[in-house]
């Protein structure tokens, strides 16, 4: 579902999240919502924007959220806004459209995946961070 104010936080209040959330937590799912670069959903926990703004959907990382089928206890889901119309071309390369991931959506992205594994000490390995 479409989220229409989302609540905005930067790295602080993230990782202060994640010190609350730790030893709950065992997987980090990342994604793209398939949607335009300001649609964010509740699906997720973290929605990045455009520009690299992170949204929050929850009150704490370990609420339950949808993102992931039969996989979301104990997880956090994390997505780019964007891959609006996308579809997987020839040798499942995906084609993204007239919204791509920016570049700043994926360095942010690296930057929230680092914060949430240091403040939770998970590993980042292929078993706890997952797309």
């Amino acid at each position: 579902m479409l989220v229409t104010n989302p609540r905005r936080i930067n790295h602080e209040q993230l990782r202060i999240l994640a010190k609350n959330a730790k030893g709950g937590i065992t997987h980090i799912y990342l994604h793209w919502t398939a949607g335009t670069y300001d649609q964010v959903f509740d699906d997720y926990h973290i929605n990045i924007g455009e520009h690299g703004e992170l949204y929050l959907t929850c009150n704490m990382l370990r609420e339950y959220k949808s993102h992931t089928w039969r996989r979301n206890s104990r997880s956090i889901g994390v997505t780019l806004c964007c891959a609006k119309d996308a579809i997987l071309a020839y040798k499942c390369n995906p084609v993204f459209g007239a919204y791509p991931p920016t570049e700043l959506q994926v360095e942010q992205m690296a930057i929230v995946v680092a914060i949430l594994c240091h403040e939770l000490e998970l590993e980042i390995n292929n078993d706890t961070v997952l797309t």
